[in-house]
């Protein structure tokens, strides 16, 4: 049976885990980022994908979110954190992510864009896959979500 090299937005679980439920096993993707355990004639077919889009390919580890998700869902969280502590409301927290760091948005921004049922997916899948309370749900985002019902 020839094998398929498969482009995939992989947010939630690890592209293993992905590839584990598709309906046939193939190399994962989320935007530009490949997952790093694929066979070298797939990795290659891949990268030349992604140049086709105009994509650069960035190689990282297998897990919940890869790279960008995880990374912007725990911005957000944390943001809800320091809400609730009174650090700031939403607008000056994001206006000094976007100000003091030159984010293109600040981390209630994304959180509206990527939906904050979804932070709070890769959130707890994040929780889940390394077993610590690193990654616990800001009690403020799930108030936001409960708000969204």
């Amino acid at each position: 049976m020839p094998r398929s090299t498969g482009v995939r937005n992989v947010l939630l679980s690890s592209a293993s885990e992905t590839a584990n439920i598709s309906a046939a096993p193939s190399p994962c993707t989320a935007r530009a980022a490949i997952r790093n355990s694929i066979e070298p004639a797939a990795a290659a077919a891949a990268e030349r994908f992604a140049a086709t889009l105009g994509l650069h390919v960035a190689w990282v580890g297998d897990a919940p979110g890869l790279v960008l998700a995880r990374i912007v869902a725990c911005l957000v969280n944390e943001a809800c954190f320091a809400i609730a502590e009174g650090v700031g409301d939403a607008d000056a927290i994001d206006r000094g992510m976007v100000l003091g760091l030159n984010h293109p948005r600040g981390p209630l921004a994304w959180g509206e864009l990527m939906g904050l049922e979804h932070v709070a997916r890769v959130v707890d899948g994040l929780a889940e896959s390394t077993g610590t309370d690193r990654y616990g749900l800001a009690p403020h985002l799930a108030r936001m979500l409960h708000e969204e019902e």
